[in-house]
């Protein structure tokens, strides 16, 4: 289903947000069955993006962008896409998302599309999930629904003193600060439609999550993390 066609709030290139799982239950292991929302250059295949740049609309300046994002955009981005080129998408209803789980930015920054969608969404969904990149410049009424994605304690203090809750990537999850839990996921399996934790403000769940830096990514992580210990030491 459409979500919104328009300009990107990162640069003003034309963007679509597209929701899957509506009909046929998502796979992801990590999530469970939520519906799943893509956000993707409108005019480029989601790979040929990363190579030209253009996914900047979508991506904004997220470090991991090109370098350890853990999506496979190959895959599924590249096949909404491509099912979007061919208009096959229903018009967006906003009670077909009733009392279902919503997963917001499966691929694509939330920041680059308006608050007001995902706000909608979240009026009528049971619960929701979602992470930003973009928490120092984006609309401040995201952080009601979305955690700041964040991968230093740099950043993470810094987006605490800007009123967010955080999910922090990092090599040495038992290094955790006072207010964070770790992710379950790699330990137990727990599935995001199971804990629920990663909800923004607006549910008025409280806290932190922190996680072990995971996907094909990692090792250009490492090498970025030792880069900043470097420069700031």
């Amino acid at each position: 289903m459409l979500l919104y066609e328009g300009a990107s709030l990162l640069n003003g290139e034309p963007i679509v947000a597209i929701a899957t799982g509506l009909r046929r239950p998502s796979t992801n292991r990590k999530t469970g069955p939520m519906i799943q929302t893509w956000i993707l250059q409108r005019d480029e295949l989601p790979t040929e993006a990363i190579k030209s740049g253009r996914d900047e609309a979508i991506c904004g300046d997220c470090p991991a962008r090109g370098q350890w994002c853990y999506v496979q955009v190959g895959q599924a981005p590249n096949r909404v896409w491509q099912t979007f080129q061919d208009s096959k998408y229903q018009p967006f209803d906003l009670q077909a998302f009733r009392g279902k789980a919503l997963r917001i930015g499966s691929y694509g920054d939330p920041a680059a599309v308006p608050t007001r969608v995902w706000a909608d969404l979240a009026e009528v969904a049971a619960f929701w999930t979602g992470y930003t990149h973009a928490w120092r410049t984006c609309d401040p009424a995201l952080k009601h629904y979305v955690m700041a994605s964040v991968d230093s304690l740099d950043e993470y203090y810094t987006a605490k003193a800007l009123g967010w809750r955080c999910f922090r990537v990092t090599e040495t999850p038992d290094h955790r600060v006072k207010g964070e839990a770790r992710c379950p996921y790699p330990d137990t399996g727990l599935q995001c439609i199971q804990c629920r934790h990663c909800d923004g403000l607006g549910s008025g769940r409280k806290g932190d999550v922190v996680t072990l830096v995971h996907g094909p990514g990692v090792k250009r992580f490492e090498e970025k993390s030792r880069e900043l210990l470097v420069s700031t030491s």
